[in-house]
């Protein structure tokens, strides 16, 4: 908001972080970001004349609309009469104070809005934590009833594998059971341990990968550094080249002329041109004794890189790291391809043992369903004894009264002993069948373990095979 005549720097002294300046509390009356003063606003709008924003082009808007309105308006109307009279100030006066009083009303009213607000927001986060406060003790409660359940289940799966055990060991071949049993676990064991050596090699073999990367990588770099010293050495040849080539240039001539004027010049300068003669001398010493070094060797670099383009003998240092790395790419590989074989090996041993897995599975499953079989038969058992025991008692509660009638309780003597007769039949069928479920459970564990032998003896002679090979 401003004028192009107005000091932007001196409105802007209402921008202060706190609220305790005399304006009093900030207000926002437009759609710009910059806060300002009540009472600065309203001094702005009295001194500029304005009734919308000059930069972002709205109108005022808020609890200040109608006092700005209303203020805009009267100062409108007083440029317009352009001549006040001496009456009309008071009423001014009396205007402008009602307006900032309702101003003030209307900032009070905002804060008490604010504060409804403020408790609304408090109420509603004390219903929200009551709500969660609940449907945790819900949750509590319910995992809690799951946790009694499974209690209870793991207690009702204890009972039954008691239960098998007692079926089982009442079979005459229950050691052989056991025995394939444990040849069962036994072999599901080694599957386990062969699945975890196959992983483990896995990984050494994307080590040995690995390692094998990395001196690929130093071997690059190793060629890289030998490229760039041929390129040195390219370049030292081409300098001494130039340098031989101006010292044939310059001539035994030229340096005859150049040692007569040497001459003369000592001879003008006396003593002190003899001096600088030393000198230029002993640098002219120098500079051959360095020509002749850097001649040497570049001519050592150059028969040394014949000497590699030959495929003669290097130094013996790098014959020997070149062969150090060598037999060290050779164990590399030797190694990865045994890890390659063992996993081969493995995986051969893994689908070997995947069929004699599928048996102990469905072997499994027939034990289960072979003992869900007792035992229903169990609870059938008991439940028809309940019932014979109470139809024995009843009998026994009728006999006295029939014993008056001799021809009836002759006539149903027959009867009674054959009720009797079929009773007991009855009573021995469920546990006949019981016996037969169990033989026959324990011959399908006695087949599925005759296979898991087999099967292992299948394995083993491979295997002594593949030792001999």
């Amino acid at each position: 908001m401003g004028d192009p005549d107005f000091d932007r720097d001196q409105f802007k002294c209402c921008l202060q972080p706190t609220d305790d300046h005399e304006g009093g509390s900030f207000v926002t009356p437009c759609a710009c970001r910059d806060p300002v003063h009540q009472r600065c606003l309203l001094q702005w709008i009295r001194d500029q004349q304005r009734s919308e924003c000059e930069i972002c082009r709205e109108p005022w808007r808020g609890l200040l609309q109608v006092p700005i309105a209303s203020l805009v308006s009267a100062l409108e109307q007083a440029q317009q009469a352009q001549q006040v009279p001496a009456g009309t100030a008071p009423q001014l006066a009396g205007l402008l104070h009602a307006l900032l009083e309702n101003v003030g009303a209307g900032m009070l009213q905002r804060g008490t809005l604010l504060e409804r607000q403020l408790l609304r927001t408090m109420n509603e986060l004390t219903d929200y934590e009551r709500a969660a406060r609940q449907a945790a003790s819900e949750t509590i409660t319910q995992l809690r009833l799951e946790l009694g359940l499974a209690q209870r289940e793991a207690a009702g799966t204890r009972a039954a594998l008691r239960a098998a055990q007692e079926v089982v060991d009442s079979v005459p071949n229950a050691a052989a059971v056991l025995a394939a049993y444990q040849r069962a676990e036994q072999a599901e064991a080694e599957w386990s341990a062969a699945v975890d050596l196959r992983d483990r090699y896995k990984t050494q073999a994307d080590v040995a990968w690995r390692e094998k990367s990395e001196a690929q990588t130093e071997r690059n770099r190793q060629r890289y550094r030998a490229d760039r010293l041929e390129l040195q050495v390219i370049s030292l040849q081409e300098d001494l080249r130039r340098a031989r080539g101006r010292l044939e240039q310059a001539g035994p001539a030229q340096l005859a002329q150049q040692g007569e004027d040497n001459e003369e010049h000592e001879e003008q300068q006396g003593e002190e041109g003899r001096l600088q003669r030393s000198q230029l001398r002993a640098s002219n010493r120098q500079l051959r004794e360095q020509v002749r070094q850097l001649q040497a060797r570049l001519g050592s670099q150059w028969e040394g890189r014949q000497g590699r383009a030959a495929g003669l003998a290097p130094e013996p240092e790098r014959q020997q790291r070149q062969q150090r790395q060598w037999q060290a790419e050779a164990q590399q590989g030797a190694e990865q391809r045994r890890l390659q074989q063992e996993v081969r090996r493995l995986q051969a041993c893994i689908a070997e043992l995947e069929p004699e897995a599928a048996l102990m599975q469905q072997i499994r499953q027939h034990a289960q369903h072979a003992q869900q079989r007792v035992q229903q038969q169990v609870q059938q058992q008991v439940q028809q004894q309940d019932s014979g025991r109470r139809l024995k008692t009843r009998e026994d509660y009728m006999r006295p009264r029939q014993h008056g009638n001799g021809g009836r309780i002759n006539g149903s003597g027959g009867s009674d002993s054959s009720c009797s007769s079929q009773l007991a039949s009855k009573e021995r069928s469920p546990l006949a069948v019981a016996v037969i479920g169990a033989v026959g459970l324990a011959a399908c564990l006695l087949v599925g373990g005759l296979a898991l032998g087999r099967a292992r003896r299948r394995q083993e002679r491979r295997h002594e095979l593949s030792r001999a090979a």
